[in-house]
């Protein structure tokens, strides 16, 4: 009876110490890099950080994108190895369809450039899946965003043009004979046909 207690004990130890050991390796931590604000509509470019500490080694690793709330889907893009542009959150991960090798101490950084259309808050879900195990969730981390809403710039006037080289708003210069042209001219005309009837009457 005592063997197969101590048994037992010993079992449930090695699983206890194999589990520690198996968390403690899954050293992975996820951050997103943004300089400055993000504003509506406005294309703002981040890192997308991957990184371990004498992690565990997966052979078949993939990163997950989720939109877990917000206003709406933003889009964030990216570069794979042959320069070709993807959409994450469209496809809804980053990686090889295979998946990637990790591992060890190592840091990955993928630039991106995200576009958020409205403003409000946006969380976003990252996760490291094993493909190797059924798409098993090694890490996860959820990200917080505030985009402000886009300043509102007053409508330049029917009469104002903007100089796009250095921002000036200039007067656009009026072309053509004004209507304060016209009047003088009248009045010159008036005052020469009654000056010339004046002169008339004095001669009779």
């Amino acid at each position: 009876m005592k063997k197969k207690v101590f048994l037992i004990v010993f079992v449930l130890a090695l699983v206890i110490f194999a589990t520690s050991i198996y968390a403690a390796g899954d050293n992975f931590q996820f951050a997103i890099n943004y300089t400055g604000n993000i504003v509506q509509g406005e294309a703002k470019d981040a890192v997308v950080v991957l990184e371990g500490t004498d992690a565990t080694v997966y052979s078949n690793a993939l990163i997950k994108v989720e939109l877990v709330s917000g206003p709406s889907t933003p889009k964030i893009t990216a570069k794979d190895t042959s320069g070709i542009e993807h959409n994450i959150m469209e496809l809804g991960y980053w990686g090889p369809p295979e998946g990637f090798a990790v591992g060890n101490t190592f840091k990955n950084e993928t630039p991106v450039v995200a576009t958020y259309n409205d403003p409000g808050t946006y969380v976003i879900r990252l996760s490291l899946i094993d493909k190797n195990s059924s798409d098993r969730v090694i890490v996860s981390q959820e990200f917080t965003q505030v985009v402000e809403t886009a300043p509102v710039n007053p409508e330049p006037s029917e009469n104002t043009v903007v100089n796009e080289t250095n921002n000036v708003v200039e007067e656009i210069p009026q072309t053509g004979t004004s209507i304060w042209t016209y009047l003088v001219i009248i009045v010159a005309i008036a005052c020469v046909i009654y000056g010339g009837n004046l002169i008339i009457k004095k001669q009779k």
